[in-house]
């Protein structure tokens, strides 16, 4: 919330100057190699006519650019820009631009390079850090949707981590996991986690879903009862044919 408060108070006060001058207040928007100052830049916050505000889901990771605010006296904020699928992320909320704006902000940004797709150097489950990373990369994919976890259902924030600022990391990220119905909660959606992705995140929290076992598949009751009875009929046979051999006590 103090992001997304922040880029809205950002924008309010800019406002007005822009509005002073007849066009929108140049704000630099930055890739991987350097920054330019853009006039468009100022529509990422939904501000001008030109974008108006249509919040959507979360994309996959991606190459993208950083428009930012600087008021001086106010931390600086930041408005994320994906430009592969012309998406805006503003405090909370992923926006989608119009393909003329796209436009300009691409000959704007022509000789930057943007930057590349984020490399996790951290995960938070819950309170836990994770192990391995590279399940986590797809906690953005496309994923089929899923219904929204019940409310007494216990959830896990998961918070990715990245040397660099971007649109899913750091204090941008929220998305809550949760296994007793293997959803995840993302920015505008409920998603089906993939197996592999259920499996090393309720390892990573010591928790086993109902009605599944360790390997995240349906609890095998049926093997385990063949076994525990083959094991008592074993025994059974054992005690018996014991009983056969013991001699009989002298009189």
């Amino acid at each position: 919330m103090k992001i997304a408060l922040g880029a809205a108070v950002a924008a309010l006060l800019l406002a007005p100057a822009a509005a002073g001058k007849g066009e929108a207040q140049p704000v630099p928007v930055c890739g991987f190699d350097r920054c330019v100052q853009s006039h468009h830049g100022f529509d990422l916050v939904g501000i001008q006519p030109a974008s108006p505000l249509r919040y959507v889901t979360a994309p996959p990771f991606g190459p993208y650019y950083i428009v930012r605010f600087s008021m001086g006296w106010a931390p600086e904020q930041r408005v994320f820009y994906v430009p592969g699928v012309r998406l805006v992320r503003s405090g909370f909320n992923w926006t989608r631009i119009d393909l003329r704006l796209a436009s300009r902000l691409g000959d704007e940004t022509a000789g930057v390079r943007p930057y590349p797709p984020p490399v996790l150097t951290g995960v938070l489950v819950g309170s836990r850090q994770a192990g391995e990373l590279a399940a986590y990369v797809h906690v953005f994919d496309r994923l089929p949707e899923a219904p929204v976890a019940p409310p007494d259902a216990r959830g896990y924030a998961l918070v990715l981590r990245s040397d660099a600022p971007s649109p899913w990391t750091n204090e941008n990220t929220n998305g809550t996991y949760f296994p007793a119905v293997r959803t995840l909660h993302r920015p505008g959606e409920g998603i089906r986690a993939p197996a592999s992705l259920a499996r090393k995140i309720d390892h990573e929290l010591g928790v086993v879903p109902p009605g599944a076992g360790s390997d995240g598949g349906p609890f095998p009751w049926g093997p385990i009862g063949a076994a525990v009875g083959a094991g008592l009929i074993a025994t059974l046979v054992a005690a018996l044919s014991f009983r056969r051999r013991k001699p009989a006590r002298a009189s």
